[in-house]
């Protein structure tokens, strides 16, 4: 773990107690799939997500299932001609990338949206928002598992260490990943990120994703972060306001257009 990125929301007491259940089920907290197992990645077309995606199609030899789900986001147009883009591009030379697998369901419904005040949005966002994502990737593990024959374990998001809700934390995978296991009757589920797993690559954040995309020649300019406006990238929202500033501090220029009024970064 990265000190830097130690906040009091991941109760590092309860993190411990949660990984000792997994540790006493099995012999690892995370443990690389095969070239005869399958990944369900959820996927968005935003920086952290292709980047993550173009680094396991690149180090992992397993079969690789993306998942979108459409769920009724402003910003939804977007992430699909950037997640679209990148999918044909990374096609081309990875054979184990499979198609993507839209589903539509709103995550959470907008029913019950309207009523959640900023503070709270700001504080913890939109509450088992993440957990609903990463039930339906693991419902779709089990489906295409049986559909296609093959052994699928391992549901992968792209948080990162500067993900700053609760919901995007270590502590919360730990807690999903313990859920699927019991609920499936297998200890042998892991619910992650592999930009957050210290028996991987340690602890990736945005401007590290950022300095591999350059040296490994991916072009991040189709990607889509934006999260309140579905045409060009507002540059002030706090998804903008993250990704100028990672991109600042890895020496890059963005190469993604903004409005004229985005906030100067620190």
């Amino acid at each position: 773990m990265n000190p830097n990125y130690i906040f009091p929301m991941d109760d590092l007491p309860t993190l411990r107690s949660l990984e000792d259940i997994i540790l006493t089920k099995r012999k690892t907290l995370f443990r690389k799939p095969d070239k005869e197992e399958g990944i369900v990645f959820i996927v968005s077309g935003g920086l952290d997500s292709t980047t993550a995606l173009a680094r396991v199609i690149n180090e992992f030899e397993s079969q690789i299932y993306p998942l979108y789900v459409q769920r009724g986001a402003r910003n939804e147009a977007n992430e699909l001609a950037s997640l679209r883009y990148y999918l044909k591009l990374f096609s081309n030379n990875h054979p184990n990338l499979h198609e993507l697998e839209i589903l539509e369901a709103e995550v959470p419904p907008r029913k019950y949206k309207k009523d959640i005040p900023e503070v709270q949005l700001n504080a913890i966002g939109h509450t088992m928002r993440n957990s609903m994502l990463q039930s339906y990737a693991i419902q779709y593990a089990v489906s295409v598992g049986y559909r296609d024959n093959i052994r699928i374990r391992t549901v992968f998001t792209s948080l990162v260490p500067d993900d700053d809700l609760p919901h995007c934390r270590l502590i919360s995978l730990r807690a999903e990943t313990i859920l699927a296991c019991i609920d499936g009757d297998d200890w042998s589920w892991q619910i992650t990120s592999p930009l957050l797993e210290s028996e991987l690559w340690g602890w990736i954040d945005k401007t590290i994703a950022i300095k591999y995309a350059f040296e490994h020649n991916l072009d991040l300019s189709h990607t889509y972060t934006c999260t309140d406006s579905s045409d060009i990238a507002c540059g002030v929202c706090p998804a903008c306001v993250e990704r100028l500033k990672a991109f600042k501090a890895s020496g890059h220029d963005d190469p993604i257009k903004y409005r004229t009024n985005k906030k100067d970064v620190a």
